[in-house]
């Protein structure tokens, strides 16, 4: 097997941003010793002090990926960390961890196209939450399938997953899912082409940025999709005070050495 040390060598030399490359340079040697206790745990039992190394390990390359995804877009990089977390929680035989990472694995399976893959590994997630009786694990699936769906043109099916998710979060009251969710459907009725639901769902959204302060990639898919949708109603001043939100929050990423954009970018 190939020494993941190199990978994380490949990172080094500059497949991201220069924080990347300072959070791998300080944990360059804590990933080393997870990489060996993994490989260790397929012949013999770890004692309680390499157990709790080797989950420190799973949170060290389950971040790593996440930050390639995030920052970067590298999904097949994200991968391969992802992967390498999914190994150590199936060894540690923590479900919420395997879980949360199976459905992060479905999400890059789907970026990458590969849309039968990414719906098998959604699908493990939301037995596993189930197994626990985590309905906000079951939700964050569901809005997950609704993504693949979405980028495999399916949108009747994605909208079915997009509203069981949003009620739950409706539930909860959660502000930031609900404006999440929110952007899926605004994104979906507009290619359905119901463009009153949609603006109706853009209005609301308006009104909880208004009152809430919400991360920056929601912010942007919000910005994104609504461009969209009034490129596609021909309302030409709207479309470009959206697009004008969003270029603006790129670029201000950007010099905080964030490569961003909508994760809507890419799907059709």
């Amino acid at each position: 097997m190939a020494s993941y040390a190199r990978f994380l060598s490949m990172i080094l030399l500059g497949i991201c941003t220069n924080v990347i490359y300072g959070q791998t340079l300080s944990n360059i040697n804590k990933l080393n010793k997870g990489d060996s206790l993994l490989e260790k745990s397929h012949g013999q039992k770890l004692n309680a002090s390499e157990t709790s190394e080797l989950k420190e390990y799973a949170i060290s390359v389950q971040n790593q990926g996440q930050l390639l995804d995030e920052s970067c877009h590298n999904y097949s990089a994200s991968l391969q960390n992802i992967n390498r977390a999914i190994q150590c929680f199936i060894v540690l035989k923590d479900t919420l961890d395997l879980a949360n990472n199976r459905k992060f694995k479905g999400y890059l399976l789907s970026k990458m196209g590969m849309y039968t893959d990414a719906k098998t590994e959604i699908n493990s997630a939301l037995y596993l939450y189930s197994l626990k009786n985590k309905g906000w694990g079951i939700a964050v699936s569901q809005f997950d399938l609704s993504k693949v769906y979405d980028a495999e043109a399916k949108p009747d099916s994605a909208l079915f997953y997009t509203n069981m998710a949003l009620s739950f979060w409706q539930t909860a009251e959660d502000n930031y899912r609900i404006f999440i969710i929110n952007t899926m459907k605004l994104n979906l009725l507009t290619k359905m082409k119901r463009f009153e639901g949609a603006r109706a769902i853009e209005n609301e959204s308006k009104n909880l940025i208004a009152h809430n302060q919400f991360h920056w990639q929601g912010l942007l898919d919000f910005y994104f999709i609504s461009a969209r949708l009034y490129a596609a109603l021909g309302q030409s001043p709207v479309f470009a005070s959206y697009q004008n939100l969003y270029l603006t929050e790129i670029d201000t990423l950007k010099t905080k050495g964030i490569s961003a954009k909508s994760t809507y970018d890419n799907v059709r």
